[in-house]
């Protein structure tokens, strides 16, 4: 147990308060920047991985981005309900529409999926290429027969449907 304390450090940042003034001298007003930082890193301590979370507090509200949920941006005003800004969606900023990169609805992740799966369809066509062809229950890719078996469990599904929702074999 001394091993598992010593391995997670927590460290508390801070940068005081500076106040600068701006604007012409009708509408002058001060700010004061205050910013505190809360790290917590371990590599062996129980917890969720990957939990970034970045908040920005205001005058008028907040914002909070998760890296568990990168697709929403939560927006608080104070006196209003939260709001959940999703990526992707025609109410966004030009500069936010310009660094999104699929379609609403993917999630992000999305082409990384299927570069994780163009990976393996290359390494079985250059093993088979070479001669040392793999056999397709080492594939770690859909196969037209893992297509097939999609399309038969829709057909079924549609049967089922249509019979009262009774249950059919595949």
């Amino acid at each position: 147990m001394k091993r598992l304390r010593s391995s997670c450090k927590t460290w508390f940042a801070g940068i005081e308060c500076r106040t600068r003034k701006y604007g012409n001298n009708e509408h002058e007003r001060e700010i004061c920047i205050d910013l505190y930082t809360n790290y917590h890193i371990s590599e062996i301590c129980a917890s969720p991985t990957q939990r970034l979370t970045l908040r920005v507090y205001a005058e008028q509200g907040a914002v909070k981005w998760a890296q568990e949920n990168p697709n929403a941006l939560e927006l608080y005003r104070y006196g209003e309900p939260r709001q959940t800004l999703t990526r992707g969606q025609g109410y966004l900023s030009h500069a936010a529409a310009a660094s999104t990169r699929i379609p609403t609805g993917h999630p992000e992740g999305y082409l990384e999926a299927f570069a994780t799966i163009y990976v393996g369809v290359v390494e079985a066509i250059r093993r088979y290429i070479d001669g040392d062809a793999m056999k397709t229950e080492a594939y770690d890719f859909p196969t037209v027969y893992d297509g097939l078996r999609g399309m038969q469990f829709i057909y079924k599904a549609v049967e089922s449907c249509e019979n009262g929702s009774t249950w059919v074999s595949m």
